[in-house]
């Protein structure tokens, strides 16, 4: 890769639980493990912990800390030792910046959904304490700090504890997440943050006239992503198919071009810095972009790029360069 590549959201982790070793196997399951991330030369991939929504309270907080301990099998084990360089933790800005190096490679490890908190800031330093440097708010349900993209009922946002996470996650150096809020958690972060915030993994509601009401409130608006931009962060597009485009013909598979055309539009209204990918890998099932398969195949959206005529720091900016200095002005 000819430029420092961050990708803001995977699910992988999750594939591993069981078998943390088997990352660094040749079965290539999924869509990301070791090796393909080391074939396109990707620097940093966010991982997150996902708490499903029938977990809560103590349930919630166990099964986070049980998935993180994977996360630290994986980075712990023989398998990485061997490398040259090994995947190492990203823990503060000094680790991003090594990380972003030429030949280097980390992790930096999100929180998906705030379940896992118990609606307790202490619990935030427990998991700060475990290697945590990010949280996505919601997922698509409520939790005790916001609201989902899918909950019904009254028009809410943020709660009380919500409020509170907020300032704390900006006190202890860790990134807020937007991907997965509703409108009134978006409004209601965009006021009390004072600093950048993302959306690591989303698409734009542009797109999805005639959607279903799931997809389009799923999306950002442009609005939103313009606002997003505007405290200084980054608005990270996935690759989820149903994400970039909305209903279409029978047959009519999503490619590069569908891609390059929401990024179009996403620079047009968040601006060449407030653009950034966010893939989801291991997030989705189903058939994936044609040409984006699979982590191995991001250099073929690199000259996708170049082909729709994308100037060399452009690309820079949206492989990875946008989401260096968003995370680095964040990082402790």
């Amino acid at each position: 890769m000819r430029h420092p590549a961050i990708d803001a959201h995977a699910d992988t982790i999750e594939r591993y639980l069981a078998n943390p070793a088997g990352f660094y196997g040749a079965g290539r399951l999924g869509h990301l493990d070791a090796a393909r991330l080391r074939e396109t030369g990707q620097n940093v991939q966010v991982m997150a912990v996902y708490t499903p929504p029938d977990r809560s309270g103590d349930a919630a907080y166990r099964y986070a800390v049980d998935f993180i301990r994977a996360y630290e099998a994986i980075l712990d084990a023989e398998e990485n030792r061997t490398l040259d360089p090994p995947w190492h933790r990203i823990l503060g800005r000094a680790d991003l910046e090594r990380a972003c190096r030429p030949g280097g490679f980390g992790f930096l490890l999100f929180l998906e959904g705030s379940s896992p908190l118990r609606g307790r800031l202490e619990d935030l330093d427990r998991f700060f304490a475990l290697g945590v440097r990010g949280l996505t708010l919601t997922h698509n349900h409520d939790n005790e700090a916001a609201r989902g993209c899918f909950a019904g009922g009254p028009d809410a946002g943020l709660t009380p504890f919500g409020r509170e996470l907020v300032a704390a996650l900006e006190a202890r150096g860790m990134a807020i997440d937007l991907a997965h809020a509703n409108a009134a958690t978006i409004r209601d972060t965009l006021g009390v943050a004072r600093g950048p915030v993302i959306d690591s993994h989303t698409g734009l509601r542009v797109f999805h006239a005639g959607s279903h009401p799931h997809l389009r409130a799923r999306a950002l608006g442009d609005d939103e992503a313009r606002a997003i931009a505007d405290t200084g962060g980054v608005v990270c597009l996935d690759f989820l198919p149903d994400h970039l485009k909305g209903p279409r013909p029978a047959g009519r598979r999503v490619g590069l071009d569908d891609l390059v055309e929401v990024l179009r539009h996403a620079i047009d209204v968040a601006g060449i810095e407030g653009v950034g990918l966010g893939s989801d890998w291991d997030g989705f099932g189903g058939e994936p972009v044609v040409g984006l398969e699979d982590a191995a195949c991001l250099p073929g959206l690199v000259a996708a790029l170049d082909a729709a005529g994308f100037a060399d720091d452009a690309v820079a900016k949206i492989l990875g360069g946008n989401l260096r200095r968003a995370l680095g002005s964040v990082l402790p």
